[in-house]
């Protein structure tokens, strides 16, 4: 269930580290939608929408170079598989994600991984990152704080 529709990453700059060269969008979704009503405690996914200019595409001065976003974020990595909530990746990139799998509330993402430490803090960790065609795509989840017993 999407809980903050697409925003610019701007809104986010205070709440966790993102790099000042990086444009982009962003979401939210819990996977539990009982979790929104409050009824039970469910992390939040984080959803980072990041576009990447290809080669020749001419996508204009905004969108870095895969060049500029691993000179960023660090090194493409083998391909890899991640998982990031279904809703918040597709109404932040409806055309680009679109024939991605999705199972529940999960979408599959598989590219190459970059890594996503440098998104992680203000309470979400567990970053993953993988290109995609037309940008990169970050997940992020919210730690929970141990439920009393």
């Amino acid at each position: 269930m999407l809980v903050r529709g697409p925003s610019d990453l701007s809104a986010l700059r205070d709440r966790i580290p993102i790099p000042p060269r990086l444009r982009g969008r962003w979401a939210a979704g819990r996977r539990r939608p009982r979790a929104v009503a409050g009824y039970e405690p469910s992390p939040m996914e984080l959803v980072l929408w990041i576009p990447v200019a290809e080669v020749g595409a001419g996508q204009g001065d905004d969108a870095p170079s895969w060049d500029e976003i691993a000179h960023v974020v660090g090194a493409e990595g083998p391909p890899a598989t991640i998982a990031v909530h279904v809703d918040a990746a597709r109404a932040l990139a409806p055309t680009h994600l679109a024939a991605m799998p999705a199972e529940g509330f999960e979408l599959r993402a598989t590219g190459p991984r970059y890594p996503a430490a440098v998104f992680e803090g203000g309470g979400f960790a567990g970053g993953r990152a993988v290109r995609v065609p037309g940008g990169l795509l970050v997940g992020l989840t919210s730690q929970l704080p141990p439920i009393p017993s």
